[in-house]
């Protein structure tokens, strides 16, 4: 997990919706401040619960329901807290660290653009995919997309996302 930077080879430095995922943050959090510079500056963004909006909430529970023991959209995010990521980049020594919720709403003519959009662009969605295989996905996509249908309706859909954004001074 080590970057291939020296130390201090960068005045700014980002993870928009990786360092969330990653097996070990702290070293993560560790690597993102050591290739700064001193007063260089991170930011690091992460989901907060999907369970907030009612359409990505079903999202998740469908995925679940067709993939029973699959861990996927369970719980909250990681760094989805806006004190648990201030405290991880504290404690991998930034200072001045401030997190802010910023929000983001996707609109799509139909449940069926909207679950197209979310499978290709969704990071998790696309490593299930490939996990899966493109016929075993295919069934599952397909159920997916009924029970939204059965849920939503087949009209217009507004998806409403946030996240956190934590910036950090080294």
């Amino acid at each position: 997990m080590a970057l291939p930077f020296e130390d201090g080879s960068f005045d700014a430095a980002f993870s928009m919706f990786g360092l969330m995922f990653f097996p070990d943050r702290d070293r993560g959090f560790r690597e993102l401040f050591r290739v700064l510079r001193p007063g260089g500056r991170a930011v690091v963004g992460s989901w907060t619960p999907m369970d907030r909006d009612p359409i990505a909430a079903e999202l998740f529970s469908a995925i679940r329901a067709e993939m029973p023991g699959l861990p996927f959209g369970e719980g909250k995010a990681p760094l989805g807290d806006p004190d648990e990521l201030r405290a991880e980049m504290e404690a991998a020594g930034f200072r001045d660290v401030s997190v802010r919720e910023v929000a983001y709403a996707m609109e799509a003519a139909s449940t069926e653009e909207l679950w197209g959009t979310m499978r290709r662009s969704n990071a998790p969605l696309v490593l299930l995919r490939d996990k899966l295989g493109a016929e075993r996905w295919d069934e599952v996509a397909q159920a997916i997309l009924a029970r939204m249908r059965a849920r939503f309706g087949d009209g217009p859909q507004r998806l409403s996302m946030a996240a956190n954004l934590g910036t950090g001074t080294r």
